[in-house]
């Protein structure tokens, strides 16, 4: 492979994540291991240090890497989200002293967010402020920021914006299930469409990806599949959309095809209740679906009002029964802490709970607020939270989940 010009190396990092284990690993690794295989497809060699990696832990690994100095420009990646955001600012101040020379670059959604924190307080050099895997690469060919779109960065100790793109055509990007494999994961994650077109005021997936809503051609999904069947042996999968049953036709479209498959795939995915119908639902499960995930959020009408969720109980009702009864499983995420949220709405979440069981999972968490949704925007206009906040603790929540958490039991 090839450096880019005058460059002595790059090294993609992903480190770990500060909270609990959660779906949002995933998500996290699916990020970074786009820009890590963008990267290579330019043909720029790259040292990734994957924080999920099987071996040697990422605190061994860290000092080997930073060891590893060439001559030229070094350019350092560092993929930065709310649940790693405390380690991720170790390791640029840890890269700041043991690399004095090195340009660090910060990628993922929280560093979109606080990207003005991040380059006066020195931790990084430039921020990618969305589509990192189609801008990491012309970073590292060209040092001239300014022609590249999505940046922010220092010029005269003064923060300077590039202009803004949005990269439509997705079927450009490499296969990032094969990466996935070599690892010997055992389910596969593969994202079809990126953004979201629903607006849920304390999601951050529209943020995550870019915000627009854009697809990659089901062909395009279709032949990573194929791929990893035929070449990798892989059999299990999990569709990372936030809705994966937005488009009824490219769902349809994709079940008929695996179902062509020369061998049978199982998969799972997540979807609005207000998505599916029996229809649907039943060529999924013929298809190899195993189980589906619906985020409910609450039980409550006026709650889930106020979320933008845009639906009510009648739907969760309905989407719930209808996948049990075409033989799939069911899990549930619940969200507490809702402004509002008393006793009686609590109540009402646990009695349509009850009307849903049985059902194989069900997850609560508190309401988190995420920087970049309509929470944070709220929360910081009301002076609840300043931005330099989300730099210090693990979460920050509006009320005290434990207790609304006992409340539904």
């Amino acid at each position: 492979m090839t450096r880019a010009a005058g460059t002595g190396s790059v090294t993609l990092i992903l480190p770990p994540n500060t909270r609990d284990s959660c779906m949002n690993d995933w998500l996290m690794r699916l990020y970074a291991v786009y820009v890590h295989q963008a990267l290579l497809a330019s043909k720029i060699d790259c040292d990734f240090l994957d924080c999920f990696s099987k071996g040697r832990t990422f605190q061994d690994a860290l000092p080997l890497v930073l060891q590893k100095k060439c001559a030229g420009r070094r350019l350092y990646g560092i993929a930065v989200f709310m649940g790693n955001k405390e380690t991720a600012v170790a390791v640029m101040r840890n890269i700041r002293t043991s690399d004095p020379g090195a340009h660090i670059i910060a990628f993922g959604p929280f560093a979109a967010v606080f990207y003005r924190i991040i380059l006066e307080q020195g931790m990084a050099d430039t921020v990618i402020l969305s589509d990192a895997e189609f801008v990491f690469p012309g970073l590292c060919l060209s040092p001239h920021e300014e022609h590249i779109p999505n940046l922010a960065f220092l010029r005269d100790k003064n923060i300077s914006l590039s202009s803004r793109k949005v990269f439509s055509n997705l079927d450009s990007l490499p296969f990032t299930g094969l990466y996935f494999a070599s690892q010997g994961s055992d389910v596969i994650p593969i994202l079809t469409a990126r953004g979201c077109a629903h607006r849920c005021y304390f999601c951050d997936r529209p943020l995550l990806w870019g915000g627009a809503m854009r697809l990659r051609s089901m062909a395009n999904v279709v032949a990573e599949i194929d791929a990893l069947v035929r070449k990798q042996d892989a059999r299990r999968f999990a569709f990372a959309d936030a809705d994966f049953v937005y488009d009824k036709g490219r769902v349809k479209y994709l079940c008929l095809k695996i179902l062509k498959l020369p061998k049978k795939i199982a998969w799972f995915c997540s979807a609005r209740v207000d998505s599916v119908d029996l229809q649907i639902l039943r060529l999924m499960h013929r298809a190899g679906c195993k189980k589906i995930y619906f985020g409910i959020e609450s039980g409550d009408a006026a709650t889930l009002r106020r979320m933008g969720k845009g639906h009510g109980r009648k739907a969760i009702l309905q989407a719930v029964q209808s996948a049990k009864a075409v033989g799939l499983e069911v899990g549930l995420f619940l969200i507490v802490g809702t402004p509002g949220e008393t006793a009686r709405s609590l109540g009402n979440t646990r009695k349509l709970l009850l009307a849903l069981s049985p059902f194989s999972e069900l997850t609560v968490n508190p309401l988190v607020i995420l920087p970049g949704t309509a929470l944070y925007d709220e929360a910081v206009r009301s002076g609840r939270f300043k931005p330099e906040d989300f730099f210090h603790g693990h979460e920050l929540v509006l009320f005290d989940e434990k207790r609304l958490y006992r409340s539904l039991h």
